[in-house]
């Protein structure tokens, strides 16, 4: 006698698969900041889209061991101006005191990475935090 399929011994049955992660864009989270300003939002949703545009569409492949997340950290940073150059660098010298982007910056690039993937804020954390912040001084 010949051994069934898996999908044959199944039958009729079937079982749920794991929950589908949702999409980054996905609002799980209303608008968790609700206290900031106009300049803050803005720049908050400028991190948002480069977050989503350059690492959304790598995660799976990340997550499958195919990628590392390293190369895309790196257009990630270069997307911020966190190279020293670019639109944001700039926005945050011109912008009022009032605004404290010196602090809003750093937490909502971390805020947006981890919407998008945690494992890939673990890389950045320690590739822009821990050793870039520590060349730095």
């Amino acid at each position: 006698m010949r051994p069934r399929s898996c999908a044959a011994r199944a039958g009729s049955r079937t079982t749920p698969g794991p929950p589908s992660t949702p999409a980054p864009s996905e609002d799980l989270m209303p608008d968790c900041y609700p206290q900031l300003t106009d300049t803050q939002r803005m720049v908050r949703d400028t991190i948002r889209r480069i977050v989503e545009t350059e690492l959304g569409p790598h995660v799976e492949a990340m997550e499958h061991g195919d990628a590392l997340p390293y190369p895309y950290i790196r257009k990630l940073a270069a997307g911020l101006g966190m190279a020293g150059t670019g639109d944001l660098p700039a926005a945050m010298a011109a912008a009022a005191p009032e605004d404290r982007l010196d602090f809003l910056v750093p937490a909502s690039v971390g805020i947006e990475i981890a919407r998008v993937c945690g494992g890939v804020l673990v890389s950045y954390g320690v590739s822009y935090g821990q050793v870039a912040g520590t060349i730095r001084k």
